[in-house]
């Protein structure tokens, strides 16, 4: 049985801070690298943030390979960002993948202005704009 602590007992600040989109210093994570682990019967993966992403994805994927659906094993990893401990049984993991995209260097600029474009409206000889539908 799980122990929840009451709102009056003090509890401890966690060490990291979840990762942030905007990359404030405060985060010590890069929240563009994180683990994706892709579990049988779930439409979405479950995005893993970790100080050391490529060991989580080697130990995941070992996992995967170890996994024997006749004697499944629960699997408790901790991790930083929105999800600090997750389990699963090894027989559910269905893929494991690296996510690491380079982190933007400056702010994104607004695209510039569209040119106006220009349409040509097919005539015939004779016809004006103003005679109505073409024919």
């Amino acid at each position: 049985m799980a122990h929840y602590p009451s709102s009056n007992t003090p509890t401890s600040t966690p060490t990291h801070t979840s990762p942030s989109p905007t990359g404030s210093a405060a985060t010590s994570l890069n929240p563009y690298n994180s683990v994706l682990a892709f579990i049988k019967g779930m439409a979405t993966p479950v995005v893993l943030y970790s100080e050391a992403p490529t060991q989580l994805y080697e130990a995941l994927k070992e996992t995967l390979k170890k996994a024997d659906p006749k004697h499944p094993k629960l699997i408790e990893k901790t991790t930083q960002g929105p999800l600090r401990q997750v389990c699963f049984w090894d027989s559910e993991l269905a893929g494991v993948a690296l996510q690491w995209v380079e982190a933007p260097t400056s702010k994104p600029q607004a695209p510039a202005a569209l040119p106006t474009p220009s349409f040509a409206v097919p005539t015939k000889p004779g016809l004006t704009p103003s005679a109505g539908v073409l024919g």
